[in-house]
């Protein structure tokens, strides 16, 4: 709360719209279905010349704690790229009008530069990555290819929200062959409607110049 206030009320009075607030975004690939995507917002400010900023407070760890600007801001696109942290990007293409989409780290110790991440109407790489990553997983949830992500795309370790899942013990999780098993599938191509949704997800997390199978 003291991060909160310090951020955003130590000029003074803040206009606030709407907390909690809910809405919608259509979301889907044209030509095709469209399907209604629900978020809220933490909070919904008036700003300068009638832009709406749109917040989400967030208390764990930061994107980044890099120094430099463009590299806070390169994390922070490459998340959006991976089907991870769509809020932000969501509250700008939900909202009419000029609007801004961020984040905000509440987390004690932070320096300042690392506690706002933004997007607003110029960040057309943003709005891409989100468009990718959204279409990816309702085309994926569309034909019902749901799959076990045992290990990360380079294929040498298992990611670490397996280790707070709470469903593992119903799960191959920590089987090194069935991870290397299904490393060794995703390099392939698919044959069929359902392995192709599947590994467009999938090769949602490789990192740039290594879409070939992952591997690299």
């Amino acid at each position: 709360l003291d991060a909160a206030c310090e951020m955003d009320w130590a000029g003074g009075e803040v206009p606030v719209l709407a907390a909690e607030y809910e809405d919608k975004l259509d979301v889907g690939e044209a030509p095709g279905r469209l399907r209604h995507v629900l978020f809220r917002a933490d909070r919904v400010d008036l700003g300068a010349g009638g832009l709406v900023i749109w917040t989400d407070y967030k208390t764990g760890k930061p994107v980044s704690e890099a120094r430099k600007p463009e590299t806070r801001r390169r994390d922070f696109l490459r998340r959006v790229q991976s089907g991870s942290h769509l809020q932000a990007v969501a509250y700008l293409l939900g909202s009419e009008g000029e609007s801004k989409g961020r984040y905000l780290f509440l987390r004690p110790g932070l320096d300042e530069e690392a506690r706002e991440l933004s997007v607003n109407g110029d960040d057309h790489d943003f709005i891409a990555a989100f468009a990718a990553a959204s279409e990816a997983v309702l085309a994926a949830w569309e034909v019902g290819s749901f799959f076990p992500r045992l290990v990360e795309p380079d294929g040498r370790k298992e990611p670490g929200r397996c280790g707070f899942c709470s469903v593992a013990e119903g799960c191959l999780r920590g089987d090194s062959g069935s991870r290397l098993r299904l490393s060794h599938w995703t390099a392939g191509a698919p044959a069929s409607l359902e392995e192709e949704a599947l590994l467009r997800v999938w090769r949602l997390w490789e990192k740039p110049g290594t879409e070939e199978g992952g591997q690299g």
